[in-house]
């Protein structure tokens, strides 16, 4: 059964998005990202493929949409969580990369989270917070001063 993981960047006051983007840019988280995520499945709500707007290098994108169904090269479409993790039967673990309906859809599942911690807060039209903070092992991995940002970068763990 595949493990599935969840990465977020968050700010202090709980925003991860803001007009379908996150409203900041702190290359130490993307490559934070990058090289967590890097030779692992991610999946992948739609509206957050749209923000991305292409397939992630060395990775599996598994795409979440109910309503679209065409072929886009280098990404699967799936209807739910569940299919998605029925085409990952053999991986030995994924992540789910957002977005927040996706998050809370995918949060009772996941045995562990990252998340980049940013001090700051910033104005946002989406949110994300961890359910039950006593149920996890939280252990900081590293710092970040970076984009005018400071923060840290945590890994939660189920107890």
């Amino acid at each position: 059964m595949t493990a599935l993981a969840l990465i977020v960047a968050r700010s202090h006051n709980g925003v991860i998005g803001l007009n379908g983007q996150m409203p900041w840019h702190i290359p130490a988280d993307l490559r934070f990202f990058k090289e967590t995520t890097t030779g692992y499945p991610v999946i992948m709500g739609w509206n957050t493929w749209v923000s991305i707007g292409r397939p992630l290098p060395r990775r599996r994108n598994i795409v979440l949409s109910r309503t679209h169904t065409e072929l886009i090269p280098g990404i699967e479409i799936v209807r739910t969580l569940s299919d998605a993790l029925l085409l990952l039967d053999k991986e030995e673990k994924a992540f789910v990369i957002g977005g927040a309906y996706t998050y809370r859809e995918a949060l009772p599942r996941i045995s562990e989270a990252y998340i980049t911690e940013i001090d700051q807060d910033f104005d946002g039209d989406t949110f994300f917070t961890m359910t039950d903070p006593d149920a996890w092992n939280i252990e900081e991995v590293g710092t970040f001063e970076d984009g005018g940002c400071t923060g840290r970068f945590t890994h939660w763990v189920r107890k």
